[in-house]
């Protein structure tokens, strides 16, 4: 085969998604598990296979202070931080622990310490992600913010880049557009106490710091984007542009902090909304509330969506899902409630659109 061939060969061998696995006892964290017998053919096969690998993926490491623990019931030492990041921010891992420590082939250290705090005692914990799972880590922490205020402000982030593959970094250094993929998603990481970035070009590192000084969208600014996503959504509907209603709609539900993802849904920052309105459509009104009824308007229509396409499986899924949420949080099984609930009419949609699903 020519080298092109060959080379397309490897960039297979190596794709990420082919060494993706499910942890021991699931639980919904995800690691990868690259397979390197492929340099054993030939020394030509080593060095060809090597560099598709290196030109391929780009390693981050992610340095925390906080110690290993043993936790869900894993045969192995790990952390709160990784556990939260892959279970909650669904963000597969490569190495961490002892493994990420002796790794040292990454373009990006992450560290994150608490300068107000003295853990010189402890031993870092490390983990090793990828470049294109950095946006996943990025936006963990963006919604662990929202969901904790104060939390970034008690924090200190350090992003260092480095050409792991150069003896002398300086003769040789990551090129603009690479910088710009490792540093700008951190521009939704906001509010810290410090920020040291080490590497890069100026340009890039003023682009960040710029990107990081923008504030969240106020929960008044989430609900008017909410609302005039779903009202065109409900007019790609009237269209009958179904698949482009559905789009709209989870946009909607998005600008919201609530993200769906196929059947999965993960509802977050939940303190960010615990306040009244000011100002807009929702004026004094508890934001708490309007999340929920903006939710239950929007399933009702997802799941209208869903009836045209003749997707009857998925319209079921979502009525019950919402009609077995509802019931939990009345403690009744009938639905005497609903009259007196203040989405009355959507959630009676729900119910009629699931039955007839």
């Amino acid at each position: 085969l020519p080298l092109e061939l060959r080379e397309a060969v490897y960039g297979h061998y190596f794709a990420p998604a082919s060494h993706l696995t499910a942890s021991e006892g699931g639980g919904g964290k995800w690691s990868y598990s690259f397979d390197f017998n492929l340099y054993y053919v030939s020394r030509q096969v080593y060095r060809e296979a090597r560099k598709v690998f290196r030109r391929e993926l780009n390693f981050i490491r992610v340095e925390t202070p906080w110690p290993e623990t043993a936790v869900l019931d894993e045969p192995r030492l790990t952390s709160i931080t990784e556990n939260h990041v892959a279970l909650e921010g669904a963000v597969p891992i490569v190495a961490s622990s002892r493994r990420a420590e002796e790794f040292n082939d990454y373009h990006l250290l992450v560290s994150v310490d608490t300068p107000r705090m003295d853990f010189s005692i402890t031993k870092p914990f490390n983990m090793i992600i990828l470049l294109s799972d950095l946006h996943l880590f990025c936006r963990i922490w963006y919604y662990s913010a929202l969901s904790y205020p104060g939390l970034n402000s008690h924090l200190r982030l350090t992003l260092r880049l480095q050409n792991p593959y150069s003896a002398s970094p300086e003769e040789a250094p990551i090129r603009n557009s690479l910088q710009r993929q490792l540093l700008m998603p951190f521009g939704k990481v906001k509010g810290l106490d410090e920020v040291l970035i080490e590497g890069c070009d100026e340009s890039v590192k003023a682009q960040l710091e710029a990107d990081m000084e923008i504030p969240y969208d106020s929960p008044e600014k989430c609900f008017e984007d909410a609302t005039k996503l779903m009202e065109e959504g409900t007019e790609a509907f009237r269209k009958k542009e179904y698949e482009q209603a559905l789009k709209l709609y989870m946009e909607s539900f998005r600008t919201m902090h609530i993200l769906c993802n196929g059947r999965e849904r993960s509802i977050l920052a939940d303190a960010y909304f615990q306040i009244d309105l000011s100002g807009g459509t929702y004026d004094g009104q508890n934001a708490s509330i309007v999340r929920l009824i903006l939710r239950v308007k929007l399933v009702a229509r997802v799941i209208d969506a869903y009836l045209k396409l003749k997707e009857w499986g998925e319209a079921k899924f979502w009525g019950m899902r919402s009609i077995s949420l509802m019931r939990e949080a009345i403690g009744s099984e009938t639905l005497e409630y609903i009259p007196e609930f203040i989405a009355a009419e959507d959630m009676a949609m729900i119910y009629l659109r699931t039955a007839i699903a």
